[in-house]
């Protein structure tokens, strides 16, 4: 069967995934086994000839669904895999955080502990979905808040790469108009913090850590507006941002293409290719893969080197035109951009790190009445987990307590 690049025409060229996802879910038929999960990510890798790729790990409720174990599935996939597919597999897990701070710590001294962790145990950088509108909410406070100030200053000392979800689509803040002509509210009301108000919250951050190897994903929402986003780039000239679709980003490049091109030319040093792809939809066989995956690869891929406009799948709104990029700016936005800022190779795992992270996380899974982490409350009303769901949680400890060589 033909890799994705060979059925579509696609530069064959080394590509990077700087952006999926393996996700928990509280339903039970999508909560799949790790072992599941790498078959999912060594599948992905074959099917769109991937170079590399970077595992984002989510915050753990940030789905309605609780898993604290997110970080340790991360590091399983990636040990599993480069150490069984060595060379051709080069993972890399960026690390969450959890605002948990009911530990005996300060706020800032338990952020700065998780990042320590994370990073002696062997990941390569960290996600942020605190930007999000409603766990900015949730929150109450934004990424220029005290609580932040020490994991700030030890990623920028050790310059590892933040890849940062900060925003949403700018349709989500305004009003819509239904297939019956009635008006319906925004989905962000104003009980939420605007998006300039979003955006002002990073930039003093970045003013206080100028050297900072962000990574801002889905565009960072302001496609619609590149003189301004240009302008905040050139600002902050050590902030990157990737282009995983994620809305109207691609119909607002499009309204002025030749802007768009000019764009993208100037900043290439700054773009990283991404995907957003997620476990929920894995299969054994490659074949799955061009149905369930192709459409947020193949849309960002079109855009980039397409020869011709085209229509995005099952979609009838306008045409959208290709840059068609030369070779030398698809290769830093596919490879180059990615291996800067990640290195050649992932960091090696620390089985011992690791294997304290299951330890702590054991009996949480097996009672979770002896849970010390956030207030429901405080957090919507979520629940830890549901009981099928903690089922396949418990299997996976088990499997990564076993293949890290524990006895508990």
């Amino acid at each position: 069967m033909k890799n994705n690049a060979e059925k579509n025409g696609y530069n064959q060229m080394p590509l990077c995934d700087s952006h999926i996802h393996i996700h928990h879910s509280d339903r039970a038929e999508l909560s799949i086994t790790v072992d599941d999960t790498c078959t999912f990510v060594r599948n992905l890798m074959k099917y769109f000839s991937y170079d590399r790729l970077c595992i984002q790990a989510l915050t753990p409720y940030s789905s309605g669904a609780v898993d604290f174990s997110i970080n340790a599935k991360s590091l399983y996939c990636k040990e599993k895999l480069n150490k069984q597919f060595a060379p051709e597999s080069q993972v890399y897990v960026n690390a969450n955080l959890i605002h948990v701070f009911n530990t005996g710590l300060t706020p800032e001294d338990e952020l700065l502990k998780q990042a320590k962790e994370a990073y002696e145990a062997g990941c390569d950088g960290f996600k942020l979905l605190d930007g999000k509108p409603n766990l900015r909410k949730q929150h109450g406070y934004g990424l220029n808040d005290a609580r932040y100030e020490k994991f700030f200053q030890y990623v920028e000392e050790l310059q590892l790469p933040i890849v940062l979800h900060t925003g949403d689509p700018h349709e989500m803040w305004e009003k819509k108009v239904n297939s019956d002509g009635a008006l319906l509210p925004p989905q962000y009301d104003e009980t939420f913090v605007s998006m300039q108000q979003l955006r002002d919250e990073l930039e003093e951050v970045l003013i206080k850590h100028p050297k900072l190897k962000l990574i801002i994903a889905h565009f960072y929402f302001w496609a619609a507006e590149l003189d301004m986003f240009g302008a905040f780039l050139d600002r902050h000239p050590t902030v990157c941002f990737d282009i995983v679709p994620a809305g109207e980003e691609y119909f607002d490049l499009n309204k002025n293409i030749t802007a768009a091109r000019e764009f993208f030319i100037k900043y290439s040093d700054r773009i990283l290719f991404g995907s957003d792809s997620n476990n929920w939809h894995w299969g054994e066989a490659l074949e799955q893969y061009k149905h369930n995956f192709s459409y947020p690869i193949n849309l960002a891929r079109d855009f980039l080197e397409a020869k011709a406009p085209f229509h995005f799948v099952d979609d009838d709104r306008e045409e959208i035109f290709p840059l068609q990029l030369e070779e030398k700016y698809l290769k830093k936005i596919y490879h180059d951009n990615f291996v800067r800022l990640y290195g050649e190779k992932p960091r090696s795992v620390v089985k011992e790190k690791v294997l304290d992270m299951l330890k702590t996380l054991y009996p949480i899974y097996k009672d979770p009445s002896t849970i010390a982490f956030p207030d429901r409350e405080k957090f919507g009303g979520i629940e830890f987990t549901s009981l099928a769901s903690r089922d396949v949680n418990l299997k996976n400890l088990n499997i990564m307590l076993q293949f890290f060589k524990s006895g508990i």
